[in-house]
């Protein structure tokens, strides 16, 4: 009887320990914003930030001087485009889709924005949250005036 009682007593203290666990992983994962980043992607070029304001417009406007010069070497003097982008846990850039009214090949567009990306960014060091590698998505609203 008293064997049990100290068996019936283990398990219950194992189980309460396990309850105390699995509010704990609750009230942890109510806490965390799954649709913000602690660290935004940024370029290996940028200077590191804890303040991710500045994090986030270094890698916007790195991006967008390299867009600039694809649309110069593409000699397109006005252009308007959406451009949705993936940063990949690992530091790889996507450009998953182009909105855009004018292009005549939007698939084509996408594959040679791709490719000259992939050429000209310097290394991305990956978003991160909670201190571990994640990958984010984009939606990039681009205007390009070349004006001479």
């Amino acid at each position: 009887m008293l064997i049990a009682a100290l068996i019936f007593s283990a398990c219950s203290k194992e189980q309460l320990k396990k309850k105390d666990v699995e509010q704990l992983i609750e009230q942890e994962m109510k806490g965390i914003s799954f649709h913000e980043v602690d660290i935004y992607p940024n370029f290996t070029t940028c200077t590191t930030s804890e303040n991710k304001t500045v994090t986030k417009s270094c890698f916007i406007e790195t991006l967008h001087e390299k867009l600039v010069v694809f649309w110069e070497e593409n000699e397109i003097n006005q252009h308007y485009c959406e451009l949705t982008i993936e940063v990949s846990n690992q530091g790889n850039l996507t450009v998953l889709a182009v909105k855009d009214a004018n292009a005549a090949s939007v698939e084509n567009l996408k594959l040679q924005l791709n490719d000259f990306l992939a050429k000209k960014l310097p290394e991305i060091n990956p978003a991160q949250k909670q201190g571990v590698p994640v990958h984010c998505k984009f939606v990039l609203p681009i205007k390009i005036t070349n004006e001479t």
